[in-house]
């Protein structure tokens, strides 16, 4: 039986491993995006202050695109909309550049007319 300690030496908890010197820290490059694109600063503040995101801060860059992912699904499910188009762009194995195109593009947009996060 593998320890935890075991299974991180091992690559198997790759959630649980911090981010090392040179992996982007994909927060602040979503915080970036969302004030080029004008979000409002208290939507920002509340995308920094959601479970997902604080405990994304300290991840390797793949644990912080699913916990990012996992948050803005769960936002573009409360809009009355149809948001599967945007949850599907929320991808998990694109490039990083691709990662961010297609949330710029494809979820921004819905997350500005519904006002979101909330």
């Amino acid at each position: 039986m593998n320890t935890t300690k075991e299974k991180l030496d091992n690559g198997q908890l790759e959630y649980y491993m911090p981010r090392m010197e040179g992996d982007p820290d994909l927060v602040d490059i979503m915080c970036t995006v969302l004030r080029r694109k004008g979000m409002a600063k208290d939507r920002i503040e509340t995308f920094l202050a959601a479970p997902e995101v604080i405990d994304a801060a300290d991840k390797a860059s793949n644990a912080q695109r699913w916990l990012l992912n996992k948050y803005w699904r769960f936002q573009l499910l409360t809009v009355e909309k149809d948001t599967l188009e945007e949850r599907f762009a929320l991808t998990e194995e694109d490039e990083l550049s691709v990662w961010i195109s297609l949330f710029e593009h494809n979820v921004l947009p819905t997350l500005m007319h519904y006002g979101l996060p909330k």
